[in-house]
């Protein structure tokens, strides 16, 4: 009977290095942290309210 043999079996090297990577999500908020903790600048809350305003007056 011809088993097929696991890849220690075989003789493979561990995996490649970017499996013990964390995953993207975190290395997104490493990266992009300090934008993250930035204030909405008040020109954009601004926008976002008044966009708010005319969706409220819609319902």
């Amino acid at each position: 009977m011809n088993k097929k043999k696991s890849s220690a079996e075989r003789g493979r090297k561990s995996p490649s290095p970017w499996m013990n990577e964390p995953p993207v999500g975190e290395a997104l908020r490493k990266a992009y942290r300090d934008v993250a903790e930035e204030p909405v600048p008040e020109r954009l809350q601004d926008l976002i309210r008044r966009l708010r305003e005319q969706e409220n007056k819609k319902d």
